[in-house]
């Protein structure tokens, strides 16, 4: 099963069990990982901003950001999140964003249109930090001429901007 089917059938099952809790203040994410995991296993770094959520727009954070990768390699993204809270401390958010992708000396992902689907699991701190562990998938969702896609472990941390 591809991460990409998993990834949507995992934010699915969570569409259905666990409550919602808004958030209301924007905050600022930063992220360190490994881009392309299964393969050539890169370090990747980057920064998302996250505004409130809209209560008129089913509670979704919009979110916009840039990453990039030890090979050269960035892309700048728009999209979405929706938090799950299956306690008061932990959450399950899945994301999906539009990317714009440059691959300078990175991997060849086949268009400079790319997609960036996740599932993020994390704890939030008092006061209103949050630490997350995610699987993050990029893909032209054959959009391009070839599709190799990138699957990438991570970690972030985030600050309200109060």
């Amino acid at each position: 099963m591809r991460l990409s089917t998993l990834t949507i059938m995992l934010s699915s099952l969570t569409c259905v069990c666990l409550p919602v809790k808004a958030e209301q203040t924007p905050s600022v994410a930063l992220t360190a990982g490994t881009f392309d995991f299964e393969n050539d296993a890169v370090a990747m770094y980057g920064v998302e901003y996250r505004w409130p959520a809209s209560e008129r727009f089913f509670s979704i954070i919009p979110v916009a950001g840039i990453e990039s990768n030890a090979d050269g390699a960035f892309w700048v993204y728009a999209g979405g999140r929706y938090d799950f809270w299956p306690s008061e401390r932990w959450f399950l958010t899945p994301h999906w964003a539009a990317s714009w992708y440059r691959q300078n000396g990175g991997k060849d992902l086949g268009s400079e249109l790319e997609f960036r689907s996740g599932l993020d699991f994390g704890y939030r701190f008092e006061g209103g930090s949050r630490f997350a562990v995610g699987v993050h998938h990029l893909s032209n969702a054959d959009f391009g001429d070839t599709n190799p896609s990138s699957n990438n472990i991570v970690f972030s941390f985030s600050i309200l901007l109060d």
